[in-house]
């Protein structure tokens, strides 16, 4: 509105008084000093007020709303098209045909294309993403560019930020499933949860950088670059769990690195899938290893290629490699073991350094370094030698009552065979 007298504005109606104001128009209202004007209310102490319809101040422009509240110094008022909608922010759904949705902060919201039913509230949260229908986005970049994102709530900074395909998912936390592609009907809890990751489908990750992917460093373990893909149907929960995996399809990993680095530390080679890692670093750097249960802190740790085993104990089968159909129970229990199938190993130590296939080693460090196959071992520790059965059955009586109906073996040092004491 340009400089005009006041009187004359008054006296062409572009300025109002309060007995004039249309309740359907929107006004600003104004109090001046006028020079030789008398002062009003019984106290002489106010001047006149007036109401200026806010058209006079901008150009009217087409808005085809209908329950729509609009709250911004800049309002979304160009190519906009919706009803029943909340806007608070510069910009905030600017360029959007968003029904019944809100749009709270910065550019929320802007250029979302046909968003209705959805919630915005963040600076840029939802900004230029597409089909992001039904979800709710809250953080500042929260579901920034996201692309099919629909039936989805991102709710953190950087939250599903540029997330392409992710529909039906759930990501809590700053940067969670940041970058992720194709990872529809996913759970992601934990900072940096699923981030990077590609085509985690259906698959919860749970903890801080559960599920980490692309450019994951982790020095510790002497490499700076991994990458997670293809971990569909997996759950991984604790801090780290699953970070860097690849390929690690229906695997649940949970502790703290549980399962970190699956196939991804050898030239992104394949994780494996129906696995189940229990305990912090379970199974950290295996590869190839596939229908395999490992329990135990760094239990499984680099592990190649065991495929239907059960690995049971601290550090048992750690680096083993090469090995089907086998169970290892025990601390350190298969350390090292390697090229050998359908094996038992049971005790501290037993099969540590063993390459023989259809062992069964029972006992502490029974089988050590062993390479012969078809064997049963037993550690000569655990077992007594006497001249005969009457002399093993008389000193085992000595020590204690034998249990009825057990075979007790000793070694007869005299036929220098295994012997066997019936009860």
């Amino acid at each position: 509105m340009d400089n005009y007298i006041l009187q004359t504005l008054i006296t062409q109606g572009r300025i109002v008084t309060s007995a004039e104001i249309d309740l359907d128009n929107s006004y600003l209202q104004v109090g001046v000093y006028q020079r030789g004007n008398r002062k009003s209310k019984a106290a002489n102490d106010a001047y006149p007020a007036f109401a200026i319809p806010l058209s006079e101040i901008a150009p009217p422009q087409i808005i085809n709303v209908l329950g729509t509240s609009l709250y911004s110094t800049s309002p979304a008022t160009s190519n906009f098209n919706t009803n029943n909608g909340i806007f608070i922010g510069s910009e905030a759904g600017a360029n959007t045909n968003a029904a019944r949705s809100v749009f709270i902060g910065l550019t929320a919201g802007k250029n979302s294309g046909s968003s209705f039913d959805s919630i915005f509230i963040g600076s840029n949260s939802g900004n230029t993403a597409t089909g992001a229908f039904y979800s709710n986005f809250l953080g500042i970049n929260a579901g920034l560019s996201a692309s099919g994102a629909y039936n989805s709530n991102f709710f953190g900074a950087n939250a599903g930020n540029e997330a392409d395909g992710s529909f039906n998912a759930n990501f809590i936390g700053k940067n969670t499933g940041y970058q992720s592609k194709n990872s529809y009907n996913s759970v992601f809890i934990g900072g940096n949860s699923g981030e990077y990751n590609s085509g985690c489908i259906s698959s919860t990750f749970i903890g801080s950088a559960s599920g980490w992917g692309e450019k994951f460093p982790i020095s510790y373990y002497g490499s700076s670059s991994f990458y997670i893909s293809g971990c569909s149907f997996s759950t991984f929960i604790g801090d780290l769990a699953g970070a860097g995996a690849n390929t690690a399809t229906y695997t649940t990993a949970i502790g703290r690195s549980a399962g970190a680095g699956l196939g991804g530390f050898i030239n992104k080679v394949s994780g494996g899938s129906y696995n189940t890692f229990i305990g912090v670093e379970t199974g950290t750097f295996s590869h190839t290893s596939s229908y395999t249960n490992v329990i135990g802190w760094r239990a499984g740790q680099f592990s190649n290629n065991s495929n239907y085993t059960n690995i049971i104990g601290y550090n048992a089968g750690n680096s083993s490699y090469i090995v089907t159909d086998s169970t290892f129970i025990g601390t350190n229990a298969g350390l090292n073991a390697n090229s050998l199938s359908n094996s038992i190993f049971i005790g501290t130590s037993a099969g540590q350094n063993s390459t023989g296939s259809n062992v069964t080693a029972i006992g502490t460090s029974a089988g050590v370094g062993n390479s012969v196959p078809n064997v049963v071992i037993l550690p000569n520790s655990q077992l007594q030698g006497f001249v005969d059965e009457v002399t093993a059955q008389a000193a085992l009586a000595a020590t204690g009552t034998l249990s009825a109906g057990n075979s007790y073996l000793f070694y007869n040092t005299t036929l220098k065979c295994i012997g066997v004491v019936r009860t």
